[in-house]
């Protein structure tokens, strides 16, 4: 089944009553086939998160009373990704603008931001990124997929969408409710997974996927799909080689 990060050997490994369904995942994904990502391309994905690595700066950035970025850095971020195009809602506190509020906890998430008290600051490894767009992207990468602790099934749905982003699938959550249910999941008391579960369960490896232009499209509506970015990301996360 080709490399993989422990994450993923664990889910294959614990649930071979699975192994139907996640094969065709897995071998779609190609994982043996190392990845090549060159500057523009990662400078372009990772360049959200490099710019609210390099926009902490190298002192930290002290956070409001509530624990929110302040409100000239959200005007900053909705200037610098020209958020009123595509957010209808408010874009004047962290709270409220919440593709923001996604961008800093998935860095959070991801490593690339460390809180400290009431002040956000680089990681050492985001710092030293900082300038090198491919080491950048691969921080990303390496940061995918998430944990969860005991809320196992949140992280088995993230590899399950990263596995039908790697693998360009025409209908990405409907992969993860396909597998989520061959694994034996059932959320909430529901006989069944359904497509709006799956989104819940995916949406913090979505944050990451759709700030990073590995997706377009929609997820409510069905349409999402893959970039040829994503599928590169998608299979460097899931532990293709990077070379």
């Amino acid at each position: 089944m080709g490399t993989r990060t422990p994450l993923l050997t664990e889910l294959i490994d614990t649930h071979p009553e699975a192994a139907a369904t996640l094969e065709p995942l897995v071998a779609a994904a190609r994982l043996d086939d190392p990845v090549s990502v060159g500057p523009e391309d990662a400078a372009r994905s990772a360049h959200p998160y490099a710019w609210l690595v390099e926009h902490v700066g190298p002192d930290g950035l002290r956070l409001t009373e509530s624990g929110y970025l302040p409100p000239s850095s959200v005007a900053a971020a909705a200037r610098e990704f020209d958020l009123a195009r595509r957010w209808r809602g408010s874009l004047q506190r962290e709270d409220v603008a919440l593709p923001v509020l996604a961008l800093r906890e998935t860095a959070l998430r991801l490593g690339l931001l460390r809180r400290r008290g009431s002040v956000l600051r680089r990681s050492g490894p985001a710092a030293a990124a900082l300038g090198d767009p491919v080491a950048m992207w691969r921080l990303v990468a390496a940061g995918l997929p998430f944990r969860y602790g005991r809320r196992v099934h949140r992280g088995h749905a993230g590899v399950l969408l990263l596995l039908a982003v790697a693998g360009d699938s025409d209908s990405p959550y409907r992969d993860v409710v396909t597998g989520l249910t061959a694994l034996g999941w059932s959320v909430r008391g529901h006989p069944s997974v359904t497509t709006g579960m799956a989104v819940d369960l995916c949406v913090d490896t979505a944050d990451v996927l759709t700030w990073t232009g590995s997706v377009r499209g929609s997820d409510l509506l069905g349409t999402l799909r893959s970039t040829p970015q994503g599928v590169l990301l998608a299979r460097a996360a899931l532990g293709a080689s990077v070379a």
